[in-house]
């Protein structure tokens, strides 16, 4: 793949830093061939990386010392005094920014996004800091150098970002590491996310060039970074429906739920709405409890879904046999009459 050589016109303000910065971002699953992932494989150029549930986080250095901004530039440097502290350790110059994922291993092993989600909702950092005692450190997973010295690093090509994260981070400590680099074949590693639980990969074009801008609008999408994540698929019961307030002969979402395996009670699966119009209008009618099938790329330990969609109607299948295939240690029982 050919490389595409990007030179924003401007570097953005590091003391305050500059709101309107944003990154591209990878091109989402479903909008890119997967031929495209095989031939680069082929060609040996096929860069992949480990996407974990966390939290995009911007470390900048400023004349002022670090600070870290969420992806909305919040400053929640004093939520994280680890981070903060071990960049602090770095030999970096000012003007300078990393960019990664704040991640908390609510298991030990896997990250979960309700953790950061957790942390960075409370506006007292003490708090947050106390909270972190109780579940977990944030950790910051670094991916990418955006700028150095006052200098940007969009021109530098994936491959060399990582080995530069690599010698950067070496000794960092506990709470600061490079993005991890899977060495086994794209087959390989997509079955190991699958098995694992993983959110997915994050794919490039090892001369893959990304870009930035300052008007804080929408994300680029860049061809040469692809994500990838697992899907999975299970039978809901569509338990009733809420209406649009605006227009009440309009169905807004429907209301899911399961039997668990372990208890045999009804959990809460969150609610559905993506539906066509065609689809609104059969389920404004329809005779509930119903079956829909849905497609996800993952569940939360509460039982509710990620990124459901691809809605099915199964008229085939009882509602009295849509049971969970495992248990949720925080699932939240409903009383299906109530629903």
């Amino acid at each position: 793949m050919a490389r595409k050589e990007k030179v924003p016109v401007s570097i953005p303000c590091f003391e305050p830093f500059d709101k309107g910065f944003v990154p591209a971002k990878p091109i989402q699953m479903g909008e890119y061939e997967p031929e495209i992932l095989e031939q680069l494989e082929k060609d040996g150029l096929l860069l992949k990386t480990l996407k974990e549930d966390g939290y995009k986080l911007y470390a900048v250095k400023s004349h002022v010392g670090w600070k870290l901004f969420t992806d909305g530039i919040r400053d929640v440097s004093a939520h994280v005094p680890q981070i903060t502290n071990a960049l602090s350790k770095l030999k970096v110059p000012n003007n300078s920014m990393l960019i990664g994922e704040g991640m908390i291993y609510l298991d030990g092993q896997k990250s979960d996004l309700s953790g950061p989600q957790q942390i960075f909702s409370m506006k007292d950092p003490a708090e947050a800091v106390a909270k972190q005692d109780k579940i977990g450190k944030l950790q910051l997973m670094v991916f990418y150098i955006a700028f150095w010295d006052g200098k940007s690093c969009f021109d530098a090509s994936y491959c060399n970002q990582v080995a530069r994260i690599e010698t950067l981070l070496r000794g960092a400590g506990p709470y600061i590491r490079p993005v991890q680099v899977l060495r086994e074949s794209l087959a390989e590693v997509q079955k190991s996310v699958r098995k694992s639980g993983a959110e997915g990969l994050v794919l490039y074009d090892s001369e893959f060039v990304s870009s930035y801008r300052l008007d804080g609008k929408d994300p680029e999408r860049v061809a040469g970074c692809y994500k990838w994540k697992p899907e999975f698929e299970d039978d809901f019961i569509a338990w009733g429906h809420n209406v649009s307030e605006k227009n009440p002969a309009l169905v807004k979402e429907v209301k899911l739920t399961q039997f668990e395996k372990k208890t045999g009670k009804f959990i809460d699966c969150g609610k559905y709405g993506a539906f066509s119009k065609s689809e609104r209008e059969r389920l404004l009618t329809a005779s509930y409890p119903m079956v829909l099938k849905l497609t996800f790329t993952k569940r939360f330990p509460s039982g509710k879904l990620r990124e459901p969609k691809k809605p099915i109607f199964r008229t085939d299948k009882p509602w009295q046999k849509c049971v969970t295939s495992i248990d949720f240690p925080r699932a939240v029982y409903v009383n299906i009459l109530k629903m």
